[in-house]
C-alpha cells in the first residue's frame, strides 16, 4: 500500500472513527477526509492539542478511549505518538483517582496547562503531578481542590520553572517563604491570584521586586497587607494591565487615585460608596476603572478626574452624596460624553438644570434620587436643557402593565440625540462603504421591473447597505449577512469567465427584505474561507438557465476591467413578488416602508427597482452594528454543534426591547454556516418570528433568514393556538403546550427518524433555538421553561450601563442544577436603542405579520421564482371563501378561550372573527370515549330546540372547558369567518391554508386576537363610499361616521399612571 494512501485509511478510520466521534474538540477542528502526509501530522496536532472532559463521561467514556489511545500511542503501535501533542489537559469534571491521573500525565509529557478538581491533595501528591509536568504553563486547581500542607506547592518551584500563572485559592495553604521560593525559581510568571492569604507586607515586596513584568494582579481579602504597600504596588509592578483588589479595609480614595494615575488613558470611570469597610474593591483595565469605597472622597476623585478630562469620556457616580457645587466642577471641568448619576443624595433638579447644559459633548445623561423630595423631569425641562440642540428624552422600558416597585426612586433618562416629536434621525454608520462605478458595477435589464440583473464586484470590509428587497447570490468570494456567510463554488476569478463552472456551481438566490421597520440590511465582503471545508448547501431560489446566460455575460464585463475584488455577487430585482403592496394596505401606516427619501439624490448605477443602497445619510435610515459578544456566543454555539453527543438546546433571553428577536435571527443565521437545519421554537406569542401572534410554534428551517418576521411566514413543525398576546391568562396551558412542544423536538427531531442525526446520516445535527418572553412574569416562566427544557447553553441579553434593560439574576438551581450538567451561561450585549426604528411599535410588527399571513400564496412559505408570494393587491372581501361544514368538518367542536359567551350568542361572536384551525396531532389515536361528557353536553342542547331547523355546532365554553389538550391536538394554522349560513351549518372561511392542510381541521378555537380594521377595507378603492360598493350605513359591525356619547372609546387602565399620580398626591 502506497504511503499517502495508508496516511488517509489511518486519518478516516483513526481519528474520525475512534476519536472524533467520543472527544471534545476545538472550534478550529473541523472534519476532514483526504489529506496527505504533511496535513496529516498538523491536523493531528490540532486535533490533540486540548483534552476537555465532561461530566456526561460515564455514558460517553471518552477518557477511557482517550487514555488507550494514548498508552497504544506511548507503546509504538500508533503512527503518531498522540501524547507529545497534547497541551491542554482539563480534568477538572472527571472523578480520577490519583493513579490514573499519573498514568495519563505519563504519556503527555509537555503538558502546558493542567486542570483538576474535588480532591485533597498531600505534598507527595502535589510532587507526583509537578515532577511529570516539566513545561507547565497554568496549574489550575478549581475551587473544590484543597492543599493543607504549606510547602506542597513548593513542587512547582522544584520541576515547573516555565510556569506562567500562579493561582492560591483560599483553600491551597502556601507558606510565605515558599511563596517567595517559586517566584524565586520561576521568573516568567505573568499573573498571580492570591485568595485570603494572611501574606504581610515583608513578603509581598521582594516576591513583587523578582517579577517585575507581572501584567495581571488579584488580591482577594488578603488583609494583612497595609495602605501602604497598596499605594507602591504600581511602583512594584509597572507594567500592570488589569488589577482586581477586593474586599480589604486598605483600599481608600488615595488607592484609588494612584490606581487612576496608573490607568491615565482610562476612559471610563464609576464610583460607590458602600455601607461595610471590608466591600471596599477596586477593578481597574486600560478600558474601565471601578472603585466601591467605605472611605469615599467624591471631592477628591472629582478635583483628580479635572486634570484629566481629554481622557475621561464617561462617569458613574452611585449612593454618593453631591451637592451643587461638585456637580457643577463636574459640568465645567469634564468634557464627558456620558453622565450617570444613581441614587445620588444633596442634588436638587434646579441643581442639575442650572449646571448640565456645560457639558456641551453630553450624549446621554442619567440621574436617580434616592429620596422622595426631589422633583422630577419633565419633557419641558428636557427642552429647557437642551434648547439649541436635538434630543430625545430616554424611552419608558418597563411595560405598562407593571407596577413601579420602588416610588422612593424617581427615574428620569436623557439621551441627547433627538426630540421625541417628528424629527428626523440621520445615521452616518448607515451609508454604504461600497461605492458603485463604472468599473464595479453592471447591469441588465430588459423591461422595469421584470429582468433586471446587477453584478458587482466588491473588496474585503466593503459594504452596501440598503432598503427595499433584493434577490443576492454570491459569483465569487464570501459575503457575510446577518451572521450567514454567503460563498461560492469557484476557487478563483478565472473560472467565472467559463460558463459551464457557473452553470455546475448552480448559482443559488437568496431573498433580502430591509424595510424601514427594522434596522436596515447589510451586506459585507469577507475574506475567501477555506476551501477544505465541505460548503453547506440551504434552500433558495434556483437560478434559471437564461439568468445563468446573463450573470457570466456580465462577469465577463467585469473581469476585463482587470481590477482584483475579493467578492463578486449578483442582485436580481424581486418587485414581482408582491410585497410592497403591503403598504397601500394599511395606509399611512406603513406607507414607503421599502421606499427610501434620498437628500442629495447621488445617482445609483445599480438600479434595480425596489433595491435602494444607502449610498447617503438618509433620514430614518439606520443599520444595525453587530457587537463582538453576539459574534463570539454565536461562534461557542457553532462550536458546540461539533463538541456535544447530542445537539445543542439554547435558551435567547432577557427583557422587552433589547433585541432577543434580532438576535435569535443572528444566530440562527450562524449556525446555518455549520449545519444543515436548524430547529426554533418560538415561545415569545406576542413577537412571534415564523407566526402570527398568539401562536407557540415549532420550526425546522433548512435556509437562512434575511429580514423581519413578516416576510418569512412559514408553516411550522407543530404549533399551538394561545389566543393571545401574553400567556398572563392561562400560564400552566402556556408550559403544557411548551412541554410538548420539547417533547415533539428530542423524540421527532434531535433523536428522532425523520430529522434526527439517528436517521440515514448519522452525522445530521439539528440544534434547538428558543426565544422567550421579556415581559415581568416572563421570569418566572422562564425559570419553569429552563427547569422543563434543561438548555445547554443560556443566552443572557445584558447592559452594563442600563442595569434596568437586566433581568434579575437566575437562580443558582438553574445555573448550578444538581447531579446535572450545568448549562453555559453567556452575556450578550443589548441592541443599542438608537439603532431600532421608534415609528413603529410591536402592536404595528404584529399587525404586518398578520396581514402577511392572510395575503401570501396558499403554498405558505415555499417561494418560487417570478410568482408573487403575496397578493396584496386583492383585497380579503373579494376572495372566494372556504365552506366548512360544522357538522362534519368540526366533529371535536368549538372552544372559547375566554368570555362567557352563552349558546345563543356563539355564532353572533364567532361572525367576522379570527380562529385557529384545530386538528390532531399525529401519533395521537382518537379515544371516542374521552369526549363523553362534551358530547352528552352536546346532546343535550340539540334535545331542548327540537323545533330549530339550525344544528348547532358542539361547544365547549370558558371557563368551563379546558382548552383543546396539547398532546392530541395542534393548530394547523389560523383562519376568519367571514360569514355564516345557519341553515347550511356552514363557515365561510378566508385562510391561507391550502386543501391538503385544511382536511386535517376537526376543531375550531377562538381567543383574544381581535382582527385589525384593515382587513374589512376594501384598500383598492376610496374608503368613504363603503365596502365593495356597499354604503356605510348596510355594512354590519361597522361605521365611518365618529360616534358618540359613553362608551364611543374603550378605556384602557394605565397602572404607572395611576401610581405615578398617587405619588404626586401624596406629596
Amino acid at each position: 500500500m502506497q504511503e499517502s494512501t495508508s496516511h488517509q485509511i489511518f486519518s478516516i478510520s483513526l481519528i474520525l472513527s475512534n476519536i472524533f466521534f467520543h472527544i471534545p474538540l476545538e472550534h478550529d477542528v473541523l472534519p476532514f477526509a483526504r489529506v496527505n502526509r504533511w496535513w496529516n501530522r498538523v491536523a493531528t496536532e490540532r486535533l490533540w492539542y486540548k483534552f476537555r472532559g465532561l461530566k456526561n463521561d460515564k455514558r460517553t467514556q471518552s477518557f477511557a478511549k482517550f487514555l488507550r489511545v494514548l498508552k497504544l500511542a506511548k507503546e509504538g503501535k500508533c503512527i503518531h505518538n498522540y501524547g507529545k501533542y497534547v497541551r491542554i489537559l482539563e480534568l477538572d469534571r472527571l472523578k480520577l483517582d490519583h493513579q490514573t491521573i499519573l498514568e495519563t500525565l505519563d504519556c503527555c509529557p509537555i503538558i502546558e496547562e493542567f486542570c483538576i478538581g474535588e480532591r485533597v491533595l498531600n505534598k507527595d501528591q502535589v510532587y507526583d503531578f509537578a515532577e511529570r509536568l516539566m513545561y507547565l504553563k497554568h496549574f489550575r486547581l478549581s475551587d473544590s481542590v484543597e492543599i493543607n500542607d504549606g510547602r506542597a506547592i513548593g513542587a512547582l518551584a522544584e520541576y515547573c520553572p516555565h510556569l506562567e500563572i500562579l493561582e492560591l485559592k483560599k483553600d491551597i495553604v502556601c507558606a510565605g517563604e515558599v511563596l517567595l521560593w517559586i517566584v524565586e525559581k520561576c521568573r516568567r510568571i505573568r499573573r498571580i491570584e492570591i485568595f485570603e492569604k494572611n501574606y504581610e507586607d515583608e513578603i509581598m515586596i521582594p516576591i513583587f521586586l523578582l517579577i517585575p513584568n507581572i501584567t495581571s494582579l488579584t488580591l482577594h481579602q488578603c488583609i494583612s497587607l497595609s495602605e501602604e504597600f497598596l499605594l507602591n504596588i504600581f511602583k512594584l509592578c509597572p507594567k500592570l494591565v488589569t488589577l482586581k483588589v477586593t474586599n480589604m479595609a486598605e483600599i481608600t480614595t488615595a488607592f484609588v487615585l494612584a490606581t487612576a494615575e496608573h490607568y491615565k488613558n482610562c476612559p471610563r470611570i464609576t464610583v460607590q460608596k458602600v455601607d461595610r469597610v471590608l466591600d471596599s474593591c477596586v477593578e481597574a483595565s486600560e478600558q474601565d476603572l471601578r472603585a466601591w469605597l467605605y472611605d469615599c472622597d467624591p471631592g477628591r476623585i472629582i478635583d483628580y478626574c479635572t486634570h484629566r478630562k481629554e481622557r475621561l469620556k464617561e462617569m458613574t457616580l452611585m449612593e454618593i452624596e453631591l451637592n451643587k457645587m461638585s456637580f457643577g466642577v463636574i459640568c465645567e471641568g469634564l468634557e464627558l460624553v456620558k453622565l450617570e448619576l444613581k441614587s445620588i443624595t444633596g442634588l436638587q433638579k434646579s441643581d442639575v438644570l442650572e449646571s448640565l447644559p456645560k457639558l456641551r459633548n453630553l450624549q446621554t445623561f442619567f440621574v436617580r434620587f434616592s429620596h422622595i423630595g426631589v422633583e422630577t423631569f419633565m419633557d419641558e425641562d428636557v427642552d429647557k436643557l437642551f434648547n439649541d440642540t436635538e434630543f430625545r428624552r430616554a424611552e419608558d422600558v418597563e411595560n405598562e402593565d407593571e407596577e413601579m416597585e420602588d416610588v422612593d426612586e424617581v427615574m428620569d433618562g436623557i439621551n441627547p440625540k433627538g426630540k421625541r416629536n417628528k424629527s428626523l434621525t440621520l445615521d452616518p454608520s448607515a451609508v454604504s462603504r461600497f461605492v458603485p462605478s463604472a468599473s464595479n458595477t453592471f447591469r441588465y435589464s430588459s423591461e422595469p421591473g421584470k429582468t433586471e440583473i446587477c453584478v458587482v464586484g466588491m473588496k474585503c470590509g466593503e459594504t452596501i447597505n440598503f432598503q427595499g428587497c433584493v434577490l443576492a447570490s454570491t459569483v465569487y468570494g464570501d459575503a457575510i449577512v446577518m451572521g450567514y456567510r454567503l460563498s461560492s463554488g469557484t476557487t478563483s476569478i478565472k473560472d467565472c469567465s467559463e460558463y459551464e463552472q457557473i452553470k455546475n456551481n448552480d448559482l443559488i438566490f437568496y431573498p433580502l427584505f430591509s424595510p424601514k421597520t427594522h434596522a436596515s440590511i447589510s451586506i459585507e465582503s469577507a475574506k475567501k474561507g477555506n476551501n477544505e471545508i465541505q460548503r453547506i448547501s440551504h434552500s433558495g431560489i434556483n437560478t434559471p438557465p437564461e439568468v445563468t446566460k446573463i450573470v457570466y455575460s456580465l462577469l465577463n464585463e467585469l473581469i476585463l476591467v482587470e481590477e482584483e475584488f475579493d467578492t463578486i455577487l449578483a442582485f436580481r430585482g424581486m418587485s414581482w413578488c408582491g410585497v410592497k403592496g403591503v403598504e397601500s394596505l394599511a395606509q399611512p401606516f406603513f406607507k414607503g416602508i421599502f421606499s427610501v427619501e434620498r437628500i442629495n439624490g447621488k445617482q445609483d448605477l445599480l438600479d434595480i427597482t425596489g433595491f435602494h443602497p444607502i449610498l447617503d445619510v438618509t433620514p430614518d435610515v439606520t443599520v444595525l452594528d453587530t457587537p463582538d459578544s453576539w459574534k463570539s456566543a454565536a461562534n461557542q454555539l457553532a462550536v458546540a454543534t461539533t463538541e456535544y453527543s447530542i445537539p445543542p438546546v439554547t435558551i435567547v433571553c432577557g427583557h422587552q426591547n433589547v433585541g432577543k428577536s434580532t438576535f435569535s435571527r443572528y444566530l440562527i443565521n450562524n449556525l446555518f454556516n455549520n449545519c444543515p437545519k436548524v430547529a426554533y421554537i418560538e415561545s415569545d406569542i406576542g413577537q412571534s418570528e415564523f407566526t402570527p401572534s398568539g401562536l407557540l410554534s415549532l420550526n425546522i428551517l433548512d435556509s437562512p433568514i434575511f429580514g423581519p418576521p413578516f416576510t418569512h411566514i412559514q408553516q411550522p413543525y407543530r404549533s399551538y393556538f394561545l389566543g393571545n398576546n401574553t400567556p398572563r391568562d392561562d400560564p400552566d396551558y402556556y408550559l403544557n403546550c411548551l412541554r410538548e412542544l420539547i417533547v415533539a423536538y428530542r423524540r421527532d427531531i434531535a433523536c428522532g427518524p425523520e430529522f434526527g442525526m439517528h436517521a440515514d446520516d448519522e452525522t445530521l445535527h439539528i440544534p434547538l433555538v428558543i426565544n422567550t418572553h421579556g415581559w415581568g412574569m416572563g421570569f418566572d416562566l422562564l425559570i419553569h421553561l429552563l427547569g422543563l427544557i434543561k438548555p445547554t447553553h443560556i443566552i443572557q441579553m445584558y447592559s452594563p450601563t442600563s442595569t434596568h434593560k437586566n433581568i434579575r439574576p437566575l437562580p443558582d438551581h438553574v445555573t448550578s442544577p444538581p447531579n446535572e450538567d450545568p448549562p453555559r451561561v453567556i452575556f450578550v450585549e443589548i441592541v443599542d436603542s438608537k439603532k431600532t426604528p421608534m415609528r413603529y411599535n410591536s402592536s404595528d410588527h404584529r399587525n404586518l405579520t398578520l396581514l402577511s399571513y392572510f395575503y401570501m400564496d396558499a403554498a405558505l412559505g415555499q417561494k418560487r421564482d417570478d410568482v408573487k408570494w403575496w397578493k396584496f393587491d386583492k383585497p380579503l372581501i373579494y376572495q372566494v371563501p372556504w365552506c366548512l361544514d360544522w357538522t362534519k368538518g368540526l366533529s371535536k367542536g368549538i372552544f372559547l378561550l375566554s368570555g362567557d359567551v352563552p349558546w345563543s350568542q356563539l355564532l353572533y361572536a364567532l361572525n367576522g372573527s379570527l380562529v385557529a384551525m384545530i386538528g390532531d396531532v399525529p401519533e395521537y389515536n382518537d379515544d371516542n370515549q374521552e369526549r363523553s361528557e362534551e358530547n352528552t353536553f352536546s346532546k343535550e342542547i340539540l334535545l331542548g330546540r327540537k323545533d330549530s331547523m339550525i344544528q348547532p355546532p358542539l361547544y365547549f365554553p370558558c371557563p368551563d372547558y379546558p382548552p383543546p389538550p396539547p398532546p392530541e391536538h395542534s393548530c394547523i394554522g389560523l383562519a376568519i369567518i367571514r360569514s355564516i349560513d345557519p341553515t347550511t351549518h356552514t363557515f365561510h372561511i378566508l385562510t391561507p391554508l391550502p386543501y391538503d392542510q385544511l382536511r386535517k381541521v376537526n376543531a375550531m378555537v377562538k381567543g383574544k386576537l381581535e382582527l385589525p380594521i384593515w382587513f374589512m377595507l376594501d384598500h383598492a378603492k376610496s374608503h368613504s363610499t363603503g365596502v365593495c360598493g356597499i354604503p356605510w350605513k348596510r355594512i354590519p359591525y361597522m361605521s365611518f361616521e365618529a360616534g358618540s356619547g359613553v362608551g364611543n372609546e374603550s378605556l384602557r387602565i394605565r397602572k404607572k399612571g395611576m401610581m405615578k399620580d398617587s405619588v404626586k398626591n401624596k406629596g
